[in-house]
């Protein structure tokens, strides 16, 4: 799979305040995704860069969304989409983690 850089940049100028997510049917706006993942990040165990978090939880709820996704970027910490979640393989590179769901 190739790889991305680690830094994200919008392709073009971006309102804070307009939508820029809908969730369970919640609308949010880009400042609100980035002000609760950031609140919600030290809940998840993420202190800083370096923290991670595997999680099993659906992007369909915010919870999910804000455990997988949002709360460790907030925090500074790697983003990895792992789909062999439940695999054998799992749980070796679960020993050291905090897992979710």
């Amino acid at each position: 799979m190739p790889g991305q850089g680690d830094r994200f940049v919008p392709y073009g100028r971006v309102d804070p305040e307009e939508p820029a997510l809908i969730v369970a049917g919640r609308e949010f706006s880009g400042a609100e995704v980035v002000e609760r993942a950031r609140a919600e990040a030290s809940g998840l165990g993420l202190t800083g860069p370096g923290a991670r978090v595997l999680s099993g939880l659906s992007y369909d709820t915010w919870e999910g969304l804000c455990t997988g996704l949002y709360g460790p970027l907030a925090a500074g910490g790697p983003w990895c989409c792992a789909v062999i979640w439940g695999c054998w393989g799992a749980r070796r590179w679960t020993s050291g983690w905090r897992v979710s769901g």
